[in-house]
């Protein structure tokens, strides 16, 4: 297993010459001229101090759209767009080549790109592939993308939404608040992968239900369905399911399950924002979906978050334990006025990112190897790019040696206190996960030009042996 082989060398190269690539790297947040207008019309017309504002009513209907949109097929998806705002489609590059100079940090806007007007409710309109064949998902080219963002745009416009989203302040309150909406409490078992993000479990203990630990994927990151589809139906009442590092979730395996076993489930698209996923968009597949725009995520305005699900009793449960009658967990006008211009441009950004994935894949023998055949597919947000390695420490110090934003995943969850948790075996694709996984972070991917090219040269320059 050369692969393997590789995966567990030790890195031994210095980075002369190579320490200031965190310098040249993009800035995120993104420091964009339509942020700084958006934020700025916000404050001058008066309602960056307000409950209620057209900035954030406009965030929570261009989601809910979002989440109700059929990506397929795409000529669909056209056909319900005003003639005039359609994007150019065929095998023209959609952005025209114009992607910055590699080091301002900026990820450029299209020639036709749309443009966000916070003073009304409406909006303007200016001027190597993955390696496992089994884990891609029919790729949605970046035209498509827009032209969907444009058409939940316009129908914010003209009518209420399909399905519905409820802002609230955090991703890791979403999914409490979530399973609350969903009934779950005191006593109950929720099935969750054993390698997660922490808020997951902690949201899960914090309504008195008992977490079930799930192990991960052989072939991701995400809960294995196989082992779902063991349990007995009467064991749990809810799953949590992440999607992690671009690699989907397989929603249609556990959404079969669920629905066999009238199971209700959360889709965690916290990282993966706006990510076609078998011809929707991720947190489109659940009972509910969670989004985050926390941090340094894709979509980001420092915190906040977006519940999203198509049924109504839910909507109405988030509405019951939220509106009290102020909103009690509220994204504010300034968050939104930051977030709208951001949906414009996220299809870009996964290009850019999918374009250096790409020549990483093909250039870096030993970052492919390490991947070990799991690469984020080609419309994948990928907020960060995942590999394993058994010498993570030092690999990551020559990482972070040459100026390359990297860390290591999450805890695994296999060693928790059986009086804190039930399991279903020995998690010890959880275990190799949390002790092997190292992340590159989505700053880097988003290089170009200059900048893209120093990032594979660095890499390259090391040499596990």
């Amino acid at each position: 297993m050369e692969g393997q082989n590789r995966s567990q060398a030790q890195p031994t190269t210095k980075f002369d010459g190579f320490s200031g690539l965190g310098a040249v790297l993009p800035a995120w947040p993104p420091d964009w001229p339509e942020i700084r207008a958006s934020v700025e019309q916000c404050i001058l017309q008066g309602w960056w101090g307000s409950y209620q504002s057209p900035q954030v009513d406009t965030l929570r209907r261009i989601l809910a759209n979002l989440s109700s949109a059929d990506l397929t097929p795409p000529s669909a998806i056209a056909s319900n767009l005003p003639t005039g705002d359609r994007a150019p489609t065929g095998d023209r590059a959609p952005i025209d080549g114009k992607w910055g100079d590699g080091a301002a940090g900026d990820v450029e806007p299209d020639a036709v790109s749309p443009g966000f007007s916070p003073v009304s409710p409406g909006f303007s309109h200016g001027p190597r592939p993955a390696m496992s064949p089994e884990m891609l998902r029919p790729a949605v080219s970046p035209d498509v993308l827009r032209e969907v963002v444009l058409m939940a745009m316009n129908e914010e416009v003209a009518a209420e939404p399909a399905s519905h989203c409820r802002l609230v302040s955090s991703g890791s309150l979403g999914v409490e608040l979530g399973l609350r909406a969903l009934n779950v409490g005191s006593g109950d078992r929720v099935a969750v992968c054993g390698y997660d993000y922490p808020g997951n479990l902690r949201a899960i203990e914090s309504i008195g239900a008992r977490p079930l630990l799930i192990d991960a994927d052989p072939t991701g990151y995400s809960l294995d369905p196989d082992q779902l589809n063991k349990l007995n139906p009467a064991d749990i009442k809810a799953v949590v399911v992440s999607h992690l590092y671009g690699i989907p979730a397989d929603v249609e395996a556990i959404g079969r399950i669920c629905k066999q076993n009238n199971w209700q489930w959360i889709e965690d698209a916290c990282q993966t924002p706006l990510m076609p996923i078998s011809g929707r968009f991720a947190g489109s597949h659940g009972s509910l979906g969670v989004l985050s725009f926390g941090g340094s995520k894709p979509l980001t305005a420092g915190n906040g978050g977006a519940i999203v699900t198509s049924d109504v009793r839910i909507a109405s449960k988030l509405n019951a334990l939220l509106d009290r009658p102020s909103d009690a967990a509220p994204v504010s006008p300034l968050q939104a006025a930051a977030l709208l211009p951001q949906l414009c441009r996220l299809h870009l950004c996964n290009l850019r990112r999918a374009q250096t994935i790409a020549r990483l894949v093909d250039e870096v023998s030993w970052l492919s190897d390490s991947m070990l055949g799991v690469c984020p597919p080609p419309d994948a947000t990928c907020y960060k790019l995942a590999f394993l390695s058994h010498c993570r420490d030092s690999l990551l110090a020559e990482l972070h040696e040459a100026g390359i934003p990297a860390g290591d995943g999450f805890r695994s969850m296999h060693r928790s206190s059986r009086r804190r948790c039930d399991r279903i075996g020995e998690l010890r694709r959880c275990e190799q996960l949390g002790e092997q996984v190292c992340l590159i972070d989505h700053r880097a991917l988003l290089a170009n030009n200059a900048a893209q090219d120093q990032l594979v040269q660095c890499l390259q320059r090391i040499r596990l042996t």
